[in-house]
């Protein structure tokens, strides 16, 4: 249990990276902020309210159906996904989430950003 909290947070660092780095935002706030149309802030911000709420999986869906591949949209799901790995291990005991679905659903959004499993995998320090 210990291994997939520090693994969680881990994730949550370098999804923070990868912001700083390719946007130039720092999240050291809600990374939301720095989502430029005002309908896909309101539109993140949802999300992590349905995460909130145990929605996780209905959220999923949603960030899927309602992103393209635009900026704004990569960055919903940097922090959607920041947001949901950055929960403790009781949220996901209490929703019976499943660390690994979680990655796997990550690795599908990414994905769509041309973001490769190899890739994914260098980023998060996988082998």
């Amino acid at each position: 249990m210990f291994e997939q909290d520090f693994i969680l947070r881990e994730i949550e660092q370098m999804v923070a990276a990868i912001l700083k780095f390719v946007f130039g935002k720092d999240i050291g706030y809600s990374s939301s902020l720095s989502i430029d149309n005002l309908n896909k802030k309101e539109k993140s911000d949802e999300l992590l309210r349905m995460i909130d709420n145990g929605k996780i999986y209905e959220a999923i869906e949603v960030l899927y159906n309602c992103t393209g591949k635009n900026k704004d949209d990569l960055l919903i799901g940097f922090n959607f996904f920041s947001y949901l790995c950055g929960k403790s291990e009781d949220f996901y005991e209490k929703y019976n989430l499943c660390f690994e679905d979680m990655e796997q659903e990550m690795k599908t959004f990414f994905e769509r950003y041309g973001l490769n499993e190899e890739m994914f995998n260098l980023i998060f320090m996988k082998m």
